[in-house]
């Protein structure tokens, strides 16, 4: 039970940045910060987009949703709303906790930390991710590691300030 406890949470975290869609956000004219993604990494597919209302970065709104190929598909559907966005330059953090509907049910009641790094035009991007851990693991969402090149599609981070 154990092998397979620690493989279910394998594949979730594998799946967490996998496939799926977003909400819009405003236009990076806004003076808010803001993030947007739609790419391929080492992983799988992932879908996101997010701003903030105001300067404080738990004022973030937006979603991000993970849905894994064949066949960690039948384990997992993640998804959840953006709560915290930091950006500093061309990095970003963001926070979303696993919404109750996501799959496997040990996910609930945790968040997942996406990190992001905007090669700018022509360059390559990157993306990291830390969880599905507690949400109180996360007292901020500043940017962490990007270990993952984005190889197709692109990120983009508006440092709104």
């Amino acid at each position: 039970m154990r092998n397979l406890t620690r493989a279910v949470i394998s594949v979730a975290t594998a799946g967490m940045l996998i496939g799926g869609a977003g909400y819009g956000v405003a236009s990076a004219d806004s003076g808010h910060d803001s993030v947007e993604g739609d790419g391929v990494f080492a992983l799988g597919k992932f879908t996101f987009e997010g701003r903030t209302t105001s300067d404080d970065p738990r004022s973030a709104t937006g979603y991000f949703k993970a849905d894994p190929t064949a066949p960690a598909d039948a384990l997992l559907a993640l998804r959840g709303p953006i709560t915290c966005i930091v950006v500093d330059g061309n990095r970003a953090g963001f926070l979303y906790p696993v919404q109750d509907d996501s799959r496997p049910a040990l996910l609930k009641s945790t968040a997942v930390l996406i990190s992001l790094e905007d090669g700018g035009p022509g360059g390559t991007d990157h993306i990291g991710f830390v969880g599905p851990a507690p949400t109180a693991t996360f007292p901020n969402c500043n940017p962490g590691p990007t270990p993952f090149d984005v190889t197709s599609g692109d990120v983009t981070v508006h440092d709104g300030s």
